[in-house]
């Protein structure tokens, strides 16, 4: 009988899918490797031949989401549309992903963030670098306000403060919805903001 053939790349990704979801029932801290494993209906010992800990889980499952976003950004980024129209695609992919598609995983990642200060854990942060997702980020934003204001079509703003405001806003928004779901509804709360946010900077 032929060998059954795996892919070690999909199976990876299957078991962060399982990981994720185990993390978001029972917090990080409170999440073992056995859990993961029955979560992904493999045995104990073979999620260690894919990862060693679930630190490992979790910062794999963030160069994913990098990934993901940056699949879903390049394209739009390379367009040479009016920047007001690509200012606000931008805003609809992060808002949609984060919103719609990966809601848990941003939830578990504050966590997972807070975990790595409170442990002093240097690995962990310099596998998610926060700094440089807030760097790649505002650059995103302030390329599209600078192309706007060469266009003439955005006002004469400052378009680093405006890019940092963004991003600073976003994040905000994110974290006071995950300290209290009930508190406002997490995408109109981000929708509105981008609609003051374009009315304010158009000509």
């Amino acid at each position: 009988m032929t060998p059954k053939i795996v892919d070690k790349e999909l199976k990876k990704i299957e078991i962060i899918s399982a990981a994720l979801k185990v993390f978001s029932r029972n917090g990080i801290d409170k999440s073992k490797m056995s859990d993961v494993a029955k979560e992904a209906n493999i045995g104990k010992g073979t999620i260690y031949e894919y990862f060693r800990s679930k630190d490992e889980i979790f910062t794999e499952a963030f160069q994913l989401m990098m990934r993901e976003i940056s699949a879903k950004t390049a394209p739009l980024i390379k367009t040479n549309i009016d920047p007001f129209i690509k200012l606000k695609n931008l805003f609809d992919i992060f808002i949609n992903y984060y919103t719609d598609e990966k809601l848990d995983f941003a939830e578990i990642m504050f966590e997972f963030w807070a975990e790595g200060i409170r442990r002093h854990d240097e690995e962990i942060h310099n596998k998610i670098d926060i700094n440089a997702i807030y760097t790649e980020y505002r650059t995103l934003f302030k390329e599209i306000l600078d192309d706007g204001i060469r266009r003439g079509l955005f006002r004469n703003i400052d378009s680093f403060a405006i890019a940092s405001a963004i991003v600073g806003v976003m994040d905000g928004l994110l974290l006071q919805w995950i300290m209290n779901r009930n508190i406002f509804d997490l995408k109109s709360a981000l929708y509105k903001f981008v609609d003051m946010l374009l009315n304010g900077i158009r000509k």
